[in-house]
Parts: C-alpha cells; sequence; structure tokens
C-alpha cells in the first residue's frame, strides 16, 4: 500500500527536519556550503534519483535533476526551483517547501500516468544571505554567473578563519573558472515555477486561521505571486564614545525613512536585522525583524525600568531585566519577522531592536556597555527602484543630521561619526511576474477545488534571477502561521502544502506537448 500525500509530505518534513536540528526551541541551522547543507543535498538527490530523475551538479554545485516528459517530442524543459539552506537558528519550511511541492507533485504525475512536460527540478545553494551576506547566489551563478567582487565575499569560520565564496565552493567540489558565465541557458527553459511559504499574513487572513490553532479543516487559499521586493542592502560604521547613542538614533531613522516613504504611496519597507560586534545579543540577520535583544547595563533603576517598558509597550514589545555578576542585563522581547514581508508601523511590527534603542536613548551614558565601534546592515526593499533609492537616499540625509544632532546635544562626542562602509547587495526587483503562467496557475487551483488571490511577495527569491534572465517565471504562496519565517516558529499546515502540491501538478499537465 503507498503512501498518501500527506503521509509523504510529513515523511519529508520529519527527514530534512533532522538535518541541521539545533535541539530544543534553537530551530535548524544549514547554512550556505555547511556539511548540513551538503547533506539536504545528499537527501534530495537521492529522493529525485528514486523517482527516476538524472541527477547532475554545476560549477557551483547547485542541483539539477532531469526527466523527460510522458509524450514524444516534449518541448523545452519547465523548471522548479527552490532552496534548502537555512539562515542560522531558523525554520524547516522557508524553502522545504519548495522541495516538497516540485517531487510531489511530478510524483503525482507519475503514480496518476498524466501527461507531463520535460521537467528539471533545481535545488540551488546558497539562497539565504546568513553567510556571505548576500542572497540567491546559486540562483545568481545558474542565471546571470558571478563577479569577482562576489567571489571574494567571505564569512568567519568557528576558528575565527575567514573563508572566501570562491574557497567554499571549491571546497565543495565547485569549478571556479566556470563561474563567471550562467551554467544555465535561459532560452532552454518554457518556464520556472517556484513555491514557497508567504512569510507575511495575507494568506493566514484571508483562509480565517488565528494563528495558533492551525485548524486543518478551514479549506486552503493560495497565493499567485505578482511582483517581487528585492533588497537594497548596505553596511554602516559607528564610531567613538558616543557610538551607541549614535546607532540607536540610526535605527529609528532607518524605520521613519521606510514609514515616510509609505506616506508618500511608495511601496518600501526597511530593517536594521544585523549587529556587530555583538553587544546586542540577537540582531543577527540581516534578513529578519529581531524579536529578542538583550544588552548588558551597568545598573537600572525603579524609575528607568518603568519609562523603557512604557517605551516598550507602546511598540507591543516586553521588557525584563535581569542580574548578570555586578550589571545588570535588559532583555526586551518582541516579535521575528522577516524583513521583507512584515509591513511598516508598529500595527504590524514589533521590532525588539528599534524598542531597545528607544529605550537606550532614555538612559544615562554611565549605564551603558563600553563600545566604541558598531557595524550595522540596513536592508531596504521595494517592488520599485525609485522607491528603493528614495529610501536609501534619506537614509544617508538622516544619518547625516543624526550625527550632528549627536555632537551638539551630546558634550564629549568627540569624534563619534557614522560611515558608509560598504554596499553588499543591490538586487533589482522582478516588477511582474508571468501573467500567462499566473493565469495557468489561477486556472487549475479552480480545478483542483482550491481558492487563489494574486499578491505580491515581499521577500526576495531564486525566482528572481530566472525572470530577470528572460525565463517566464510564476510563484505560488501558501499560509505560514502568523507570516514567521526565519524562526525555529515557522509552520505550515500539511493541508496547505498539498494544495499546492495538486495545483503544481495540474499546471504542469498543462504544459504537456505544449
Amino acid at each position: 500500500m503507498t503512501d498518501s500525500l500527506d503521509i509523504r509530505i510529513e515523511k519529508h518534513l520529519s527527514q530534512i527536519g533532522s538535518i541541521g536540528a539545533m535541539g530544543g526551541t534553537q530551530g535548524w541551522t544549514r547554512l550556505a556550503f555547511s556539511a548540513e547543507e551538503e547533506a539536504v543535498h545528499s537527501y534530495a538527490a537521492r529522493c529525485l534519483q528514486e523517482l527516476g530523475f538524472t541527477v547532475s551538479f554545476d560549477a557551483f554545485r547547485n542541483l539539477f535533476a532531469r526527466l523527460p516528459g510522458a509524450l514524444p517530442g516534449a518541448a523545452l524543459p519547465v523548471m522548479l526551483g527552490t532552496h534548502l539552506d537555512t539562515v542560522k537558528n531558523g525554520g524547516n519550511y522557508d524553502g522545504v517547501v519548495g522541495f516538497i511541492v516540485a517531487v510531489e507533485a511530478v510524483s503525482e504525475l507519475l503514480r496518476s500516468g498524466r501527461p507531463r512536460p520535460n521537467i528539471v527540478i533545481a535545488i540551488f545553494r546558497a539562497e539565504e544571505s546568513t553567510r556571505f551576506k548576500k542572497a540567491c547566489l546559486g540562483s545568481r551563478a545558474a542565471f546571470l554567473g558571478l563577479d569577482q567582487d562576489t567571489l571574494e565575499l567571505s564569512y568567519e569560520d568557528d576558528s575565527q578563519i575567514s573563508v572566501t565564496l570562491s574557497e567554499a565552493v571549491a571546497a565543495a567540489g565547485g569549478t571556479l573558472p566556470e563561474l563567471d558565465r550562467p551554467s544555465l541557458d535561459p532560452a532552454a527553459y518554457r518556464a520556472y515555477f517556484e513555491t514557497h511559504i508567504e512569510q507575511a499574513r495575507t494568506l493566514e487572513q484571508r483562509i480565517g486561521l488565528n494563528g495558533s490553532s492551525g485548524d486543518a479543516t478551514l479549506s486552503p487559499i493560495l497565493g499567485i505571486v505578482t511582483s517581487i521586493r528585492a533588497p537594497h542592502r548596505c553596511e554602516w560604521e559607528t564610531s567613538g564614545p558616543k557610538s551607541i547613542k549614535l546607532f540607536s538614533r540610526c535605527v529609528i531613522a532607518v524605520e521613519n525613512a521606510a514609514i515616510l516613504a509609505n506616506r508618500f504611496q511608495l511601496d518600501a519597507v526597511a530593517t536594521v536585522g544585523r549587529v556587530e560586534p555583538n553587544f546586542v545579543v540577537g540582531a543577527d540577520k540581516i534578513n529578519a525583524i529581531p524579536g529578542r535583544i538583550e544588552i548588558p547595563l551597568s545598573y537600572m533603576t525603579e524609575e528607568l525600568f518603568a519609562r523603557g517598558r512604557r517605551v516598550a509597550g507602546e511598540r507591543r514589545c516586553t521588557v525584563e531585566v535581569s542580574e548578570e555578576g555586578s550589571g545588570r542585563r535588559l532583555c526586551v522581547k518582541g516579535v521575528t519577522d522577516h524583513s521583507g514581508g512584515t509591513p511598516m508601523g508598529i500595527e504590524h511590527r514589533q521590532d525588539a531592536l528599534v524598542a531597545a534603542c528607544e529605550i537606550l536613548l532614555q538612559l544615562p551614558d554611565g549605564m551603558l556597555p563600553r563600545c566604541e565601534r558598531i557595524v550595522f546592515a540596513t536592508d531596504v526593499r521595494s517592488n520599485s527602484v525609485r522607491a528603493r533609492d528614495f529610501v536609501g537616499d534619506l537614509l544617508e540625509k538622516s544619518f547625516e543630521a543624526v550625527e550632528r544632532l549627536t555632537l551638539s546635544d551630546s558634550p564629549g562626542a568627540g569624534e563619534s561619526r557614522i560611515e558608509k562602509i560598504r554596499r553588499t547587495e543591490r538586487s533589482e526587483p522582478v516588477t511582474s511576474l508571468a501573467p500567462e503562467l499566473q493565469a495557468k496557475l489561477a486556472e487549475a487551483a479552480e480545478k483542483e477545488g482550491f481558492a487563489s488571490t494574486r499578491l505580491p511577495s515581499g521577500a526576495g527569491h531564486d525566482a528572481m534571477m530566472a525572470a530577470i534572465a528572460g525565463i517566464r517565471t510564476a510563484m505560488l504562496f501558501i499560509a505560514s502561521r502568523n507570516g514567521l519565517s526565519h524562526t525555529p516558529e515557522e509552520w505550515s499546515r500539511t493541508t496547505d502544502i498539498a494544495a499546492a502540491v495538486k495545483v503544481q501538478a495540474r499546471a504542469l499537465e498543462t504544459l504537456a506537448g505544449l
């Protein structure tokens, strides 16, 4: 007796979930070019080979699995893409859902004997930007090629040794001389599909889920993606004796810049998700809104604690203070969310870092930790280059004003200043995914008995690179509980994943023999 679709989905989640599991509430960590990413790619290869796919790898060690169509003389192949790496302490659904939908959609066609086109399933490396501070590296390599500056991006390993992207690729068995050109010819593919969790709350709210219950009796509503926000990321450095106050004002200015853009009817979100050195514990993901921040303090008074609690409460965050040696530790709790998929404003965001920075500005200098150099990363996203550039220009002007303010109102500020260190990423937004493929997905959903809705993607995806390269591209979204992503709490209903499998299979069937 063969397993049902729901059981097969649960088995994939369980087996992939055993790779990179951190234990307890620490989530999953499968970083780019780590042993864990290698292991999950090996699992994917085995699954695909069991279905009859032929598996190969390109120069970047992206995995490509090919299966001939069911009809003679089938046209150019259709590609289904995804990734299986995670952020640090992330979830087990981001990327994984795309793999399950791709594999099980093909499995559904094979089991039923229905027509299918030539199919390529792509598992891209290094979609997340945690290690190399740039997203979608595998799909960039495949569709566009990589320049030398990208190959020189680096991270520090556990021994504090710097490892460049080119070194990581070589260690994984890649072929460096071939990386300056695409490994794929966009003209050789008819279409590209990708399924992903939404990383926002639109679908969950339309289904009527309340976030915590995951009521399986409520019918799925699938999202058909119309456009994709793309990030513009920069690293900044504050330095000098007032570095912490200067940094805190800059974090608040980032939020205000995006809110101002929204008031001018410009689509934009902006976030500070990563801070170095780690005097701020909890801000370590460039593409996530920090949900918990800890900061050491010299002392705390009841009056200042009450003031901090009021400040945090206005942002729907909570505050605790605990003893730590001879000092204290301030803990601000909000909600971890995806930086691209969560709208601006305190009604949507419970940003623990912004709340913590507002509290820090209320505290006397003698209470703050000593830290004369802080590096932080800004992540600005929009479906519009114009809107993104507006926010970027506003940030530069705001930071200049913040620097002047800090110097004028802080005696002894000395040489405290802020400067841009580097731009780490500037991806082009995809303003419109293929309308004809959106229509095919909507028709497939209707035939399978599921409702669907059109919506933009706040987060970036490998699908961006396929679309930029000129391949007709489409994306399906499924609901994610509370819109959470890049966190251990990431979760989606099996019933929603199964619905996406059926719709993707139906869409593939319509492309057979055309």
